[in-house]
């Protein structure tokens, strides 16, 4: 074994050993070698590895077999943070480690607010286990817990988890008793029994495998009802596989036994207000803007609903290739052919293509743009109710539209005022689609959002009839001081369709009699200082003088991620579905280490708090505890409010408690 050594200022010895063995250097004040091979280290010893550094007031080092003594010595294992301290300390080989009247923690080695303390310990990193015999577990120097055996794991492995617990006003108390199952190093899997005080047993197992080009997942819930003496049962699973570059392959699969699993045995945060839990499988080949998806969609309702109504896809074939002429002019075909499926209602056939002729231009290094499109769809239906019908439409548009950017900067360079119009012009003849099949589509209500779509029937079922004129208007107000970075002041848009033709393709799903000019679009924005933003919008009837939607947002953004939020909404039934409801959310520090969380919703018209959680988090360096409250409302279900309680602790190394 070749070593080196060299005296330095005549009490600090440096050795070395060849990285291929053992790469580090030990200082201390006295250093000799004997004739066994032993480095006899005293006072003030100092050890450095890649691996961790040791202090000591004395040590022993074997050059033959890399072992190592340590008498009232300190280790500190870079690759995870823990410290541990003992009267004797003893590194067995690369990976296992020994010590007689230890300490043991991930904190930091001047706040140590959690320790392990034992007679004996031993630490194998190669299988990731810390074991301990006669252990006591201190929180802030007060002994909590004693056992005569403790083993925890360093890294993945397979073993008993910490529990979890809540307390719920429908399942009362209940406990999680988590089994982890490391099989390999890509796969494994978690059984977590959940015992509830009013409800009995909900069995919990989660499969997990991930690989280079393909990840799994499964997720089985099951739990027998004895009182309706039923299986009642949820499975979820994600799967993607990447079968070559261009091609793809997902699964996601969510199905329930029934319609009140989720409003029964939901997940800590997971929404209760959803109607439908979707399964859905796509195979696809994509290569820069060409596709060919194959997919399938099926849906399962939720409440206290019967699902035989409910639409399915099964399955969807979509294409799209484009040919592009030159740099800017190109020419998109779009197809889609889907079988809808009911158990109970209109099923059927469509079969729509949709080809898009698009010419860009621009001018002034693009402070002017204007960009054409020509586009036609042809749809056509077989549905099967009683009996099979055949029918069809076709439409045909054009698009037009212009933008310019214009600004002013002021004499100081400190403002710069900027507008931007763009004007759109739709034009479309379309059939008329009243007694045809509707499955997938609607009409959105006119937005920021849409204004410049064209026609604002989603899917295919739908084709607009256009001769409109749309107007949006964005200006902004940017300030900027001295070297400092430039900051937006206001921003605003305003926007107005005007449209001549005014005739619906389908009275039916349209909710209101069509005006020439739109509702007044309004957005605003104002930041008088860098944390606050004050937003503000809604829609203008000229015809009913009244705000038929409108909505506002007040938000702070402070330093550690503290934030405030508050957001109001409300739409009139002229417009939509008559709602109006304030959501609000915060997060604050109360001190250094503590800070404090809430959020919720609440409907105006039902003067009802529909959820809501508050809670309280200390966070330290290497531990942490969160505290909860909160109340959901059923809404799918006729079920009270679900109350409860939650915490959650968490020590850094060791894991959670709670839930």
């Amino acid at each position: 074994m070749a070593y080196c050594s060299q005296l330095m200022r005549y009490t600090l010895l440096l050795l070395c050993v060849p990285m291929s063995t053992w790469a580090g250097e030990i200082t201390a004040n006295q250093l000799s070698r004997d004739k066994y091979g032993l480095i006899h280290a005293q006072g003030d010893v100092s050890v450095q590895t890649q691996e961790f550094k040791a202090s000591a007031d004395k040590m022993l080092f074997d050059t033959e077999s890399q072992s190592s003594e340590l008498f009232q010595g300190k280790i500190y294992f870079k690759h995870d943070g823990a410290t541990l301290t003992g009267d004797y300390l003893q590194r067995i080989d690369i990976e296992r480690f020994y010590g007689e009247d230890i300490s043991y923690s991930t904190c930091p080695e001047d706040d140590m607010a959690w320790v392990i303390a034992a007679d004996t310990v031993y630490i194998n990193q190669e299988e990731g286990l810390f074991t301990a015999e006669q252990a006591w577990f201190e929180l802030g120097g007060v002994p909590l817990l004693y056992t005569p055996y403790w083993q925890h794991a360093l890294h993945r492995r397979s073993g008993v988890l910490m529990p979890a617990f809540a307390q719920d006003s429908r399942r009362g108390m209940e406990i999680t008793l988590p089994l982890y199952w490391a099989a390999s190093p890509n796969w494994d899997m978690t059984l977590s029994p959940r015992l509830m005080q009013n409800l009995g047993t909900l069995w919990d197992v989660e499969w997990r495998h991930r690989a280079a080009e393909h990840a799994e997942r499964l997720h089985v819930q099951h739990y027998f009802d004895t009182a309706n003496q039923t299986n009642r049962y949820r499975v979820r699973s994600e799967m993607a596989w990447q079968l070559a570059p261009a091609w793809s392959v997902n699964v996601d699969v969510d199905t329930l036994s029934d319609g009140l699993f989720i409003a029964d045995f939901a997940l800590a945060d997971e929404l209760l207000s959803a109607a439908y839990v979707q399964s859905k499988a796509q195979l696809a080949w994509r290569e820069a803007e060409d596709h060919v998806v194959l997919s399938g969609l099926y849906q399962q309702r939720l409440g206290e609903v019967d699902n035989a109504t409910t639409l399915q896809v099964l399955p969807r074939l979509e294409t799209q290739h484009v040919w592009r002429f030159s740099q800017q002019q190109s020419l998109r075909m779009q197809q889609q052919t889907t079988w809808f499926r009911r158990d109970a209602g209109v099923s059927g056939q469509r079969i729509a293509m949709r080809p898009t002729w698009h010419v860009p231009w621009q001018m002034m290094d693009g402070a002017v743009s204007s960009n054409f499109k020509l586009l036609g769809q042809y749809v056509d239906y077989q549905t099967e109710n009683f009996s099979t019908t055949q029918s069809a439409y076709t439409a045909l548009a054009s698009s037009w539209s212009v933008q310019a950017d214009f600004e002013r900067i002021s004499h100081n360079q400190q403002w710069r005022h900027a507008i931007t119009p763009t004007l759109q012009w739709d034009v479309s003849e379309a059939a008329n689609q009243i007694d045809l099949p509707r499955y997938d589509s609607s009409l959105a209500p006119l937005s920021m959002a849409n204004i410049l779509q064209g026609s604002r029937y989603s899917s295919w079922d739908r084709f607009e009839r256009m001769n409109k004129v749309s107007l949006l208007l964005h200006s902004s107000l940017q300030h900027k001081y001295a070297q400092q970075p430039s900051r937006t002041v206001v921003e605003g848009s305003l926007g107005v369709v005007w449209d001549g033709l005014r005739s619906s393709v389908d009275t039916k799903i349209q909710a209101h009699p069509l005006r020439e000019t739109s509702n007044l679009l309004a957005e605003v924005t104002w930041f008088p200082i860098a944390a606050w933003q004050l937003s503000m919008g809604g829609q203008h009837n000229p015809e009913e003088n009244q705000w038929v939607e409108a909505h506002g947002q007040l938000r702070w953004s402070g330093q550690h991620q503290q934030y405030a939020q508050l957001t109001w909404q409300r739409t009139t039934a002229s417009h939509s579905q008559e709602a109006e409801s304030v959501l609000f959310s915060a997060k604050a520090d109360i001190s250094q280490r503590w800070s404090a969380h809430l959020s919720g919703q609440y409907d105006v018209l039902r003067a009802d708090m529909l959820q809501s959680v508050q809670g309280l988090t200390y966070q330290h360096p290497c531990w942490n505890i969160v505290l909860e409250s909160f109340q959901t409302a059923q809404l799918l279900t006729a079920r009270d409010k679900d109350i409860g309680f939650r915490f959650l602790l968490e020590f850094d190394g060791l894991g959670s408690f709670g839930g």
